[in-house]
């Protein structure tokens, strides 16, 4: 579900709540903000999410490791498999 926060200022950030992959209960993740991703973008990048999700990709976790690598090919379309997030049983 896309959520808006607007502060008394008028500032509006996008944040998507739902049950992310391995985690037990529902959370925000923050999209971005108005500033820089108009509403249309947010939709855009909230159903990007949500079919990763469906994946049983966390997109948030993608970015963060693509960021600490270096790399930005994930959040350019490309996802990692099944396979290399250590789906199998732990060593």
């Amino acid at each position: 579900m896309l959520r808006v926060r607007v502060t008394d200022r008028g500032h509006k950030t996008f944040f998507l709540y739902l049950r992310w992959p391995g985690a037990r209960w529902a959370a925000l993740r923050e999209i971005g903000n108005e500033d820089r991703l108009p509403l249309e973008a947010a939709h855009r990048v909230a159903r990007e999410w949500l079919a990763k999700v469906e994946l049983g990709v966390d997109p948030h976790e993608v970015r963060r490791l693509t960021r600490s690598n270096g790399s930005l090919s994930s959040e350019q379309g490309t996802m990692p498999s099944r396979s290399s997030q250590g789906g199998g049983s732990p060593p």
